[in-house]
């Protein structure tokens, strides 16, 4: 299934270091692009069934240029299966509205996937300066470049792990600066 235009419902494969994973597209908007369903695991190889894997509920819905990605060979269509009823609308999102310099979010805007990002919309939107479990599970409402897309999917990101992960990368960093200025 080798064709070039992603329509809704289609599964991507993207290959990461950590293996193959599969995304499927949900919806276009025509301010952020193409939101997918992030499908779990990582993959040896191509699964046989996507009917299955699709119907397993997503680690998260995020924005990702997947006709870009598909147009330039990045990522590669594999199946198309119908989304389940669940995916269907647009999902609850929670949206950096400030953070410090270390990139950790002070105050989270919790949105719905297609409200315009408008200052009226941002304005009426709730916001919080911590966040429940039941909020911290929310996807982010973030656009993803092929690169970055990779580079979460093969650290295996979702959205409960993400401070966790920010935390961890700063800390590498740390490290590479310090390594790099004592080598000067």
């Amino acid at each position: 299934m080798a064709k070039k235009k992603a329509v809704v419902g289609d599964v991507v494969e993207v290959k990461t270091s950590a293996g193959l994973a599969y995304l499927q597209y949900t919806h276009e908007l025509d301010n952020m692009g193409s939101l997918v369903r992030v499908l779990p695991g990582l993959f040896a190889k191509r699964p046989r069934d996507f009917q299955d894997l699709t119907r397993q509920k997503e680690l998260y819905f995020t924005f990702y240029t997947l006709r870009h990605a598909v147009r330039h060979g990045d990522a590669m269509i594999v199946s198309h299966q119908e989304i389940p009823d669940w995916a269907k609308p647009y999902p609850m999102m929670r949206h950096s509205a400030d953070s410090d310099r270390t990139g950790k979010t002070l105050v989270w805007r919790i949105v719905r996937a297609d409200t315009p990002f408008t200052l009226e919309e941002l304005r009426k939107a709730p916001t919080y300066q911590e966040l429940t479990p039941e909020l911290e599970r929310l996807s982010t409402h973030v656009l993803h470049s092929h690169p970055s897309m990779v580079y979460h999917l093969a650290q295996e990101w979702t959205p409960e792990r993400a401070e966790q992960l920010r935390l961890k990368a700063v800390s590498e960093k740390k490290a590479r600066e310090a390594k790099n200025s004592c080598n000067s």
